[in-house]
């Protein structure tokens, strides 16, 4: 018995070594398993912490608008690349890293609604912020700066300075307008004052790095540079150098002189751009000065009678569209003019100046009218052309006639036979007669004193004699009066009247036609009396209308000539060799 139990405490002693022993073991096994991750982790960190730096790096190099291989200030040193360890040491090279850029808050109202600001507010942007500013740019708006004054757009010299250029469609001249600041699409640098000199007013403005730019503002029609920061010279706007009322020179400044005329800038978007110039088709450029909208069209023809949709109603069929400025009495009597004459209505679309309405005696008599629809605007100078475009943007019916508010219709304007020449024939447009200037004729761009020149021969559509086959009293042209009946969808598929030009609008739509193998023809016999007096033979034609028809006429023939990329535009009267 006693034997047995001291096998058993043998045996017992040997399972306890055993144990203890494999306890030791598994505790040393754990311990190496724990330092080999550790020193993963350990090598996981200075990883992450390079790789985080190198993007730190990579998105402050894009911020300024540079690119990953440049140098730049702003990016991390290789230095402080090798000291990183874990990462706390990335967020310490983070920490050193960052960089301060003044933005600017607005607390005043502005004309637009792009996000502007005049304060002079600083704050420190870090550079996540910076990233999230440069990554915006993808899917901001565009825009062209244009000088309505002239008709003239903000372009970049070989020199990337700020030149006064023609509006090119073909050209990249557009800009970003972010936070203040304007950044060249093409180039991808922002305006700043050629010379580091933000205090001196009559510097030029030329393409920067983004980190020397200055802050613009649009105020009041105008790009405003605050200087309160620098030596207290207050409000410097962007104009053309020598710009003196609407005088103006060919390199862009800085300048204290903000004159109404010369530093009015306009900033068109991009897209809506492209657009309204998609019609245009510029002189060539060279000795001919020749250019493809000297292609005329064929003469009109005959739809095949499948093709043909009759006008049944004629009031379903065509709106009349009347641009006024505040002459509300003469828009009633052409639409008694066209009542007579028709024996029915016709929907009227009037739009008018404003913002004031009218009297309550003069809507009474509007009301007795229930077919048009006026509509007052809030401009007080909307311009002939911009209040055309939205009356036709208004028209349902697939013709319109256009019409001018000092318009009478005769007995013999024949409205039913112009819609049936637009309901037979590929014709875009069907233009009457007036008794004010025989207008109508051929148009072409070409050369005169070696300059190129669009020349506009007037009467010589009647003197080619080119009459349709089928309708001879209607002749082949290229412009005719303001009088006509068109396709609607023809007239916006060219873009319609360029609304730059308040006045002096006539050959720039029949230009459009022309550019796009739009056909054309005028018809003698549609007459309409062109009456700028009142029944009781006063006139009508008061002093603050003659202004705004006739007082910038020769200005906006200078932003019509810049609009089509000519030197001039002149007329000759007479005879010419009619083109096939």
């Amino acid at each position: 018995m006693e034997r047995g139990c001291h096998n058993l405490s043998s045996k017992l002693g040997y399972i306890l070594i055993v144990t203890s022993l494999s306890f030791f073991l598994f505790l040393f096994c754990q311990s190496l398993i724990q330092r080999d991750e550790g020193a993963h982790v350990s090598l996981s960190t200075d990883v992450d912490s390079v790789q985080a730096v190198s993007e730190l790096q990579s998105h402050q190099l894009r911020s300024l608008g540079g690119s990953e291989g440049s140098n730049s200030s702003a990016g991390v040193t290789e230095n402080a690349l090798k000291e990183v360890s874990n990462n706390s040491a990335a967020a310490e090279i983070r920490k050193q890293h960052e960089f301060k850029a003044t933005t600017t808050t607005t607390t005043s109202q502005t004309d637009t609604t792009i996000a502007s600001s005049t304060a002079t507010t600083s704050k420190t942007v870090s550079p996540s912020d910076k990233i999230k500013q440069s990554a915006s740019f993808s899917h901001k708006l565009k825009y062209r700066l244009q000088f309505p004054d002239k008709g003239l757009c903000v372009g970049i010299s070989k020199l990337k300075t700020l030149t006064l250029s023609f509006c090119n469609p073909v050209k990249q001249q557009a800009f970003y307008h972010i936070n203040g600041f304007l950044r060249s699409v093409e180039f991808s640098l922002c305006v700043g004052l050629a010379g580091f000199n933000n205090s001196t007013s009559g510097d030029s403005l030329t393409l920067l790095d983004c980190t020397q730019a200055i802050s613009l503002n649009l105020e009041k029609g105008r790009l405003i540079y605050r200087d309160d920061q620098a030596d207290g010279r207050g409000v410097l706007c962007i104009a053309p150098e020598g710009g003196r009322g609407t005088r103006l020179g060919s390199e862009i400044v800085l300048t204290k002189k903000c004159k109404k005329d010369a530093s009015q800038i306009d900033l068109l978007e991009e897209s809506a751009f492209l657009r309204d110039r998609a019609a245009l088709l510029m002189p060539s450029g060279d000795k001919s000065c020749d250019s493809p909208s000297n292609n005329r069209p064929p003469m009109a023809k005959l739809l095949p009678e499948i093709q043909v949709e009759r006008c049944k109603i004629l009031s379903e069929c065509v709106t009349v569209v009347v641009k006024t400025a505040r002459r509300p009495l003469l828009v009633i009597r052409l639409a008694e003019s066209i009542k007579t004459v028709l024996n029915q209505d016709l929907p009227m679309i009037v739009i008018d100046d404003g913002p004031n309405p009218h009297p309550s005696d003069i809507v009474a008599k509007i009301a007795q009218f229930p077919n048009i629809n006026y509509v007052t605007t809030e401009s007080k100078d909307l311009g002939i052309s911009e209040g055309r475009m939205i009356g036709v943007n208004m028209v349902t019916t697939k013709y319109f006639v256009n019409m001018d508010d000092d318009n009478v219709a005769t007995e013999s304007w024949d409205a039913a036979k112009m819609v049936e020449l637009l309901d037979t024939t590929d014709l875009s447009l069907v233009g009457g007669r007036t008794d004010s200037m025989d207008w109508p004729g051929f148009m072409e761009f070409g050369c005169d004193e070696s300059k190129p020149t669009l020349k506009h021969y007037w009467r010589s559509c009647r003197i080619a004699n080119q009459s349709l086959p089928f309708f001879p009293d209607c002749l082949r042209c290229d412009l005719t009066s303001n009088s006509f009946m068109a396709k609607t969808k023809d007239i916006l598929e060219v873009g319609g009247w360029s609304k730059e030009l308040k006045v002096h609008e006539h050959q720039d739509i029949f230009l459009r036609l022309k550019a796009a193998s739009k056909k054309v023809v005028w018809c003698p016999k549609f007459h309409v009396l062109n009456l700028h007096i009142n029944n009781d033979d006063t006139t009508v034609i008061d002093n603050a209308y003659e202004k705004l028809r006739y007082g910038r006429e020769w200005q906006m023939k200078k932003v019509f000539e810049n609009h089509w990329n000519v030197k001039y535009y002149k007329l000759f009267t007479g005879s010419m060799e009619a083109r096939p």
